[in-house]
């Protein structure tokens, strides 16, 4: 599952029987880990195309919840046009319904910045954002995209974590790898930087090390094509999607995210830090939000990484593992999901 998908599930998690999800397109991963736990959950178009013609059977939908005191609060988490209109729409019906935006993501890439679609996504969540209560962020990164835009909508703005389930994540204190195991969970697509990371690792041959890389995605076949004209088959291996990181990722020394674009967040820099691994990541987007170098993590600047890999080997950066559990700690659902009721209502 991706960020949003994940953090809808964890709030579910946290509390199911306050919580009703409306999911307009069909998401099974998501419906599948959901539905168990006793939320509310309806899907309306299964794997038709959205349209603006659809949003009155979505509107009316949530007016008759409105009506019946089943909901005092929309949160769109998947801003689109038809998201962004549906928000417009039961705003005139039900002025006093909170109708809140959340934005996980740069909003250059919200808003599709380089494709046809670019002017009419502006326009739109220009008149979406008047309409809304609120606007949560998920970063300051993220809010200082929105407002270079926006400005006129810094006081509907809040900047609102993603959290984790933190009794998920234990740190193994027996954990002794004489082969030092490298981790990447993740989309397996070009603008994740992978391949960056894959062509540091070429100077890392001397080292004693592992790379194992957690996710599907469109970039597959070029990274395992990467790994095998650069004769790094045994250093590397493709692991394919897994479900509860929590299961798996405290057997690792070191997470790696060296990112093409400017993240939003990173959900999965939280899980390595509550597992006590060393982070290594750049300074896109907010991931400098979460790492401070050489405190909890290490921000590569110069691509040096077989200096600082040899580094961890070493046992000179064993002091950052308890910075980084007590990092996590600062990111949990409870605090997420805490302020999310603080803002809507």
């Amino acid at each position: 599952m991706g960020g949003i998908e994940q953090l809808c599930f964890d709030i579910a998690n946290y509390d199911h029987i306050n919580n009703s999800f409306l999911v307009l397109k069909s998401y099974k991963p998501l419906l599948n880990k959901i539905a168990p736990i006793g939320s509310n959950i309806k899907v309306f178009f299964g794997e038709e195309n959205l349209s603006v013609f659809k949003i009155k059977k979505v509107s009316d939908y949530i007016c008759g919840l409105y009506s019946n005191g089943f909901v005092d609060a929309v949160v769109i988490h998947h801003p689109c046009i038809f998201t962004f209109n549906l928000a417009i729409a039961i705003k005139k019906i039900i002025p006093k319904l909170s109708v809140n935006i959340y934005i996980h993501a740069d909003i250059d890439d919200v808003l599709m910045k380089n494709s046809k679609k670019y002017y009419i996504h502006r326009y739109l969540f220009g008149k979406c954002s008047k309409s809304a209560n609120n606007i949560i962020v998920i970063s300051e990164f993220v809010k200082k995209s929105v407002l270079n835009y926006y400005p006129s909508v810094t006081n509907k703005m809040t900047v609102n974590y993603n959290g984790i389930d933190l009794s998920h994540f234990i740190v193994n204190k027996d954990k002794k790898n004489e082969q030092m195991r490298l981790l990447y969970v993740g989309r397996i697509i070009k603008e994740k930087g992978i391949q960056n990371t894959i062509r540091l690792l070429v100077k890392c041959k001397n080292l004693n090390f592992h790379f194992d890389i957690v996710g599907e995605g469109q970039y597959m076949n070029e990274l395992k094509n990467l790994v095998k004209t650069l004769q790094l088959d045994e250093y590397i291996s493709f692991l394919g999607r897994k479900e509860n990181v929590y299961q798996f990722i405290n057997n690792y020394d070191v997470f790696i995210h060296l990112p093409e674009w400017d993240e939003g967040f990173g959900i999965t820099i939280i899980e390595a830090l509550a597992s006590g691994l060393i982070c290594i990541v750049n300074e896109k987007g907010a991931l400098p939000e979460i790492i401070r170098n050489g405190y909890n993590g290490i921000i590569l600047n110069n691509n040096d990484l077989s200096n600082v890999l040899k580094d961890v080997y070493e046992g000179r950066y064993d002091r950052l593992r308890l910075n980084a559990v007590e990092s996590a700690s600062l990111f949990s659902i409870k605090k997420t999901y805490d302020n999310l009721v603080r803002i809507i209502r």
